[in-house]
């Protein structure tokens, strides 16, 4: 009956299992349009940046409302831009670099206005004169445009993929092909280990990344489902529905009540619970009183003695080493030894008892 319980609920939770996931399934579309949100899954975000960064070793934060002081302790913002489009419509959600100290540099990923498919993608070589970007050889083509003025750091056939410019008091650094650092195209080529260089050289060590979600028009709050994003967020919720499915499917009894027969005692258990009972009260003196009643009678028997004779009598008539051991039996019994004691008593008197049933005592 148990097991049938147990397959009805494994039954049941592989069923809710396969619906949610043929729901998932069937109406989950992917969301190819740019929203470079740290928290966006989807091809057009950049919650594989987020991670790549927190992999690396960079302490990175999430901001879902435009910070209202100067903190210390952060080194550079990272935000998309669309060229002359933004991306949220309130402004006092729009981005703002006075926000943050002068010394904080601000690290702006020009990006297009849809995302390229995955075919549209083309690679260029580049160059830098700076050592950190030795390991940078190939990137995602960048954009024809440059912002005028700037100091390219890293190149491509005549194009700024990276270049920098002191603005307002501060740096401001450009990607000129924001739109490699997406989800889709971060692996590809040396885009990851371009953006992990670019931040190595121009953020202090120990300094935060700051990834301005209210930017975007995000203001969801700080818990766990921010933090994990949609994709793992759904699987949670997919977890927690099947452990309170089988929670409610185990405790749950499925067809007829068990009768449970009681299990009727034999006469081994009650041989066990006498042995226990003497064993807990330390009877030692009623064993041995038994066991002397019994190699008395088969004695008896042997020597045919007169029944009417007293147990002392008996025994007096015992002869030889048997006698002795039984009559040293009689006198020790009440005293109630100790189990060890009781153990040797009674192997003497079966291994005497023995012998003289075999006919080498007289």
């Amino acid at each position: 009956m148990k097991s049938q319980k147990l397959f009805f609920a494994l039954a049941g939770v592989a069923t809710v299992f396969a619906i949610v996931s043929f729901v998932l399934v069937s109406f989950g579309t992917t969301n190819n349009n740019i929203f470079p949100t740290s928290l966006n899954s989807d091809p057009g975000g950049t919650l594989a940046l987020y991670r790549l960064l927190q992999r690396e070793g960079f302490s990175v934060e999430r901001e879902f409302t435009r910070p209202r002081e100067r903190k210390k302790d952060v080194g550079a913002v990272l935000y998309f831009e669309r060229p002359l489009s933004i991306f949220a419509s309130d402004p006092s959600e729009q981005f703002d670099a006075s926000s943050y100290s002068d010394d904080v540099v601000i690290i702006r990923a020009l990006t297009s206005y849809a995302l390229p498919k995955r075919t549209e993608y083309s690679a260029v070589s580049v160059s830098s004169p700076f050592e950190s970007f030795a390991w940078v050889k190939k990137v995602g083509q960048p954009d024809t445009f440059s912002k005028s003025g700037t100091q390219p750091i890293l190149e491509a056939e005549g194009y700024y993929v990276i270049s920098s410019l002191i603005e307002d008091g501060r740096v401001q650094v450009y990607v000129h092909n924001g739109t490699m650092l997406l989800n889709r195209f971060l692996a590809r080529d040396d885009n990851a280990e371009m953006i992990v260089a670019t931040i190595r050289s121009m953020v202090p060590e120990g300094k935060k990344i700051i990834f301005p979600e209210y930017a975007y028009g995000v203001g969801a709050p700080d818990n766990l489902f921010t933090r994990l994003g949609p994709t793992y967020s759904s699987t949670l919720i997919q977890l927690l529905v099947m452990l309170l499915f089988a929670i409610y499917t185990l405790g749950k009894r499925f067809g007829y009540p068990d009768h449970e027969t009681p299990t009727k005692p034999g006469t081994g258990d009650f041989v066990k619970a006498l042995a226990d009972a003497f064993r807990r009260g330390r009877c030692t003196d009623i064993v041995l009183d038994t066991e002397l009643r019994r190699a008395l009678r088969i004695v008896s028997r042997k020597l045919n003695l007169p029944a009417e004779l007293t147990e002392d009598e008996k025994l007096a008539r015992v002869p030889g080493q048997l006698g002795t051991i039984m009559r040293a039996l009689a006198s020790t019994k009440s005293a109630k030894p100790s189990d060890k004691d009781m153990r040797a008593h009674l192997e003497l008197l079966n291994v005497s008892l023995a012998e003289f049933e075999a006919g080498r005592v007289l």
